[in-house]
């Protein structure tokens, strides 16, 4: 097998290419070999990819593709001139965050499993639902 080539562009330079509050993902497939990057334009997208990444690992893991592995993977934003790990508005890593939010009808009771990026929510009944906190 022949030595892997070394990416050409640095980090450096990648900073020199980003704007205030770009996003990416980086995932380093064997830790501690140099991550690879991948821009995003959403927490929800960096989510989507870094799962799809940690199950291809399983998945050459269990198929016997792979021997022992430590991968690792994240998402960060370019603040203030520099790469940082990015949280959310609730300080949560990309790991502990999710797209879903569970909506309930003060009315009804109904309750539905929604995209948090959605402002509103209506219910069937016709009253507008809130999002319950802390649930999962």
């Amino acid at each position: 097998m022949s030595e892997p080539k070394p990416i050409s562009v640095t980090l450096d330079e990648m900073a020199l290419k980003a704007f205030e509050g770009d996003l990416r993902v980086y995932w380093i497939p064997q830790v501690p070999m140099q991550a690879f990057h991948h821009e995003v334009k959403s927490p929800k997208e960096a989510k989507l990819i870094l799962d799809a990444l940690a199950q291809y690992d399983l998945f050459l893991l269990e198929y016997e593709l792979r021997e022992d592995f430590s991968n690792a993977g994240g998402l960060v934003v370019f603040e203030d001139g520099e790469w940082v790990d990015w949280e959310s508005e609730d300080g949560e890593s990309i790991s502990e965050w999710s797209p879903i939010k569970l909506w309930r009808c003060p009315e009804c009771k109904a309750q539905r499993q929604v995209d948090s990026e959605r402002a509103e929510v209506e219910c069937a009944c016709g009253e507008p639902m809130e999002i319950v906190e802390g649930v999962l």
